[in-house]
């Protein structure tokens, strides 16, 4: 009933900032919980779309299948993506947040290219990530017409899916070249080099 209004098929297209508006609208009608079905789910996706939750203890869950060589990645202050991922699932289950549940997890038997956004018992397919839906190129989000099929499909991927926690301390460490080496302590140097100035102006300005 609540999407009776709306249009079965949305068309995003270089708006990123009423995109991310529309999905957090949606999610704010969540009473229950919120599913995120995409390989490429982070802890900046997390923040920017779980956080526009308005009702108390409603759930969040992810299912995700990253890559290996996605491990070594690292965001604009050196910090591996996985780490990230971590502190992002700790400060949603800070009590004061007032979350349901927060379970991430990572499917690596059965690998889903298809996203999804599942709000209670509402289901939306996704062409795109949620990290790049509604940039450049044309993304659509369809409202599943006959959800009950599909849910029960994500259910049972979810299931069979391992927590984030257990992944990434279990994850496959692939190697890399010398030029990753070095650009990650260089990346990791200049973070702690503007910590350092960023300290002592601190310092001065208290003088």
């Amino acid at each position: 009933e609540m999407f009776k209004a709306r249009r079965i098929v949305r068309r995003l297209e270089n708006d990123r900032e009423g995109t991310v508006a529309w999905i957090r609208e949606l999610i704010a009608s969540a009473r229950a919980q919120i599913l995120f079905v995409d390989p490429y789910l982070d802890a900046d996706d997390l923040q920017e779309f779980a956080t526009a939750a308005s009702y108390q203890r409603v759930a969040v869950r992810g299912l995700i299948n990253p890559r290996p060589g996605r491990n070594r990645r690292t965001d604009a202050s050196g910090n591996l993506v996985g780490e990230q991922m971590l502190k992002k699932i700790k400060e949603l289950r800070d009590p004061a947040q007032e979350f349901g549940e927060i379970d991430i997890r990572v499917s690596q038997l059965r690998r889903l290219h298809d996203r999804f956004l599942q709000i209670d018992d509402v289901i939306w397919h996704s062409g795109h990530s949620f990290n790049q839906i509604g940039k450049g190129e044309i993304s659509l989000m369809t409202l599943v017409a006959e959800p009950a099929e599909t849910r029960d499909a994500l259910a049972e991927a979810f299931s069979e899916a391992e927590p984030f926690e257990t992944y990434w301390a279990n994850r496959p460490i692939q190697p890399w070249s010398l030029r990753q080496e070095i650009a990650y302590r260089l990346r990791r140097m200049a973070k702690w080099v503007e910590r350092s100035q960023d300290a002592q102006q601190r310092d001065t300005s208290d003088d």
